[in-house]
């Protein structure tokens, strides 16, 4: 099967999709009104069988939420939820057509500077669990800027749509040593992070990670060393030989082994705030640092803040509504395609149709999963297979009374 663009996600709901259908005319005595009645009904199959998984995620959650709002599988009870909760999680990522994103793209990623100018660095090791998503990656056209604004260019930068990280932390035998969890942003033993981000650049996913450590580039360092060694230069040629000769000569005259001169006091004294001088200056490159780092977390801060979708418990809800719109759109758009073919087609022959379709009417590539949407059609009687291996659609009229008839079996537990 061919393979255009590697994607399976439609880029557009179902309210959109129903227009760019309802925009082609009648075909096969169906209609715009009969087309979003048989979409509603479509949607409300779908939002009735992923309640279930909805139920059953938001248990694992809140056995995992604790008293004081800290999220984190410390005791194997909540390890055995965490576990649940993540195999639940990727099944309901299939249906809303993210795809994983490898280790080994994580570690490419962590490999390139980010666009943003931040140097950030990730410990995989300080994982029990890390996973992460990814949906529809695109290119988009951005102006970068360089020297403080001076230089500017247009670059294409690789951006995905959706980005979904789960995360959970080693427990606390993994972070014995203070220095493991040190400038560890959102690092906690035993925690759990679930996050959605939206329109993330591809060279800055590693930004997104729970336990990210920013580190100074060598501009940074350059920005605050350069001052930092000539005002020290300056300040030894100028006062600290001084400094020490007069503090080693006031030593002496304390310890007895020098008679004290009339003068040593005053120079000391002189002296002493020569030294004074220096350590304020060292605190001041000190508070320069911290500044410094102040502004580079700021920066991540304001980069998280843009792409962040949803996190916790509303990325769950989030991602059931997304599966819910791509298991629509899919067998919408299956069902009428098949529909207008007016008669048995193969599967091949409506994948087919289905990407040249989106390629004409909404302008993008897709590789479009026809068994997964026919056999969404055949569950909900709304298409039927010959021996052959062909395939028709159930017309609008039966289509409808046939979902209706299915809805209302639900309520009596059939």
């Amino acid at each position: 099967m061919s393979d255009p663009a590697g994607e399976h996600a439609l880029p557009c709901d179902p309210s959109r999709l129903i227009e760019l259908l309802a925009a082609d005319g009648t075909a096969g005595g169906l209609d715009a009104p009969m087309l979003r009645r048989v979409a509603a009904a479509l949607r409300g199959q779908f939002h009735h069988e992923l309640f279930a998984v909805k139920e059953r995620m938001r248990a694992a959650w809140t056995g995992l939420d604790l008293a004081d709002g800290d999220v984190a599988a410390r005791s194997n009870d909540q390890c055995e939820l965490a576990t649940d909760l993540l195999r639940t999680l990727r099944r309901l990522l299939v249906r809303a057509n993210f795809v994983d994103v490898s280790i080994e793209e994580l570690e490419r990623a962590l490999r390139i500077e980010s666009s943003f100018g931040l140097k950030l660095d990730l410990d995989l090791a300080d994982f029990e669990d890390l996973r992460a998503w990814r949906r529809i990656e695109t290119t988009r056209k951005t102006v970068e800027r360089r020297w403080f604004g001076l230089r500017r260019r247009t670059v294409a930068v690789a951006t995905f749509d959706r980005f979904c990280v789960f995360a959970r932390f080693k427990r606390s035998a993994h972070f014995d040593h203070p220095k493991r969890l040190a400038g560890k942003l959102g690092a906690r033993p035993g925690g759990i992070s679930l996050r959605l981000y939206r329109d993330v650049p591809k060279h800055d996913v590693e930004a997104l990670f729970p336990g990210v450590r920013v580190r100074m580039g060598l501009f940074d360092r350059a920005l605050i060393g350069v001052p930092a060694a000539a005002g020290a230069l300056q300040l030894l040629n100028w006062k600290l030989i001084s400094s020490l000769y007069a503090l080693g000569l006031g030593l002496l005259v304390f310890l007895g082994l020098r008679k004290e001169e009339p003068q040593t006091g005053a120079l000391a004294i002189g002296q002493c705030a020569g030294l004074a001088l220096l350590v304020t200056f060292l605190f001041r490159q000190w508070a320069r640092f911290l500044g410094r780092k102040n502004v580079l977390h700021r920066q991540l801060a304001e980069h998280l803040h843009r792409c962040t979708l949803d996190s916790g418990l509303g990325v769950l809800l989030h991602l059931l509504d997304e599966a819910e719109a791509q298991e629509t759109g899919e067998a919408l758009l299956a069902w009428v395609l098949l529909l207008r073919a007016g008669g048995p087609i193969t599967p091949a022959a409506l994948d087919r149709r289905v990407e040249e379709w989106l390629g004409q009417r909404a302008g993008v590539a897709v590789d479009f999963e026809e068994e997964d949407a026919l056999h969404k059609l055949e569950r909900l009687g709304l298409a039927t297979r010959d021996a052959a291996g062909t395939v028709v659609a159930t017309p609008p009229l039966c289509a409808i009374e046939q979902l209706e008839t299915r809805w209302g079996g639900l309520f009596r537990g059939r």
